[in-house]
């Protein structure tokens, strides 16, 4: 089946000083995703942190994964991940220090 290329979306991370234990936090926020769609899917990440360094990946406030490896990693599912509109997704490191960066791709199915 083919898939609408919605292209991909770039962020920094920022100490969080909430929920993250003043670790950083990269929040894909609708603003954004900036999509205007009931349903898209997340089908590739990379990101980049600091050596050393692990990360959990969530969807709102669930947990969708985690990686002990959270410097120069990337993922690349066999099930894609599905955001709804409104939906945020965050990536929570174990660490303070260089600020993480992240790249995700979204793709939807055509309508």
């Amino acid at each position: 089946m083919a898939y609408d290329d919605l292209g991909p979306r770039f962020a920094t991370g920022t100490i969080d000083p909430n929920v993250n234990s003043g670790n950083h936090v990269i929040a894909f926020t609708p603003q954004i995703i900036n999509s205007r769609l009931p349903e898209i899917e997340c089908y590739h990440i990379e990101i980049s942190g600091p050596t050393g360094s692990t990360f959990q990946v969530l969807r709102n406030s669930d947990k969708w994964g985690s990686s002990a490896q959270g410097w120069i990693n990337e993922w690349d599912p066999q099930q894609p991940l599905p955001l709804r509109s409104g939906d945020t997704l965050y990536f929570y490191w174990s660490t303070n220090t260089t600020a993480p960066t992240a790249t995700i791709w979204l793709r939807t199915q055509p309508y």
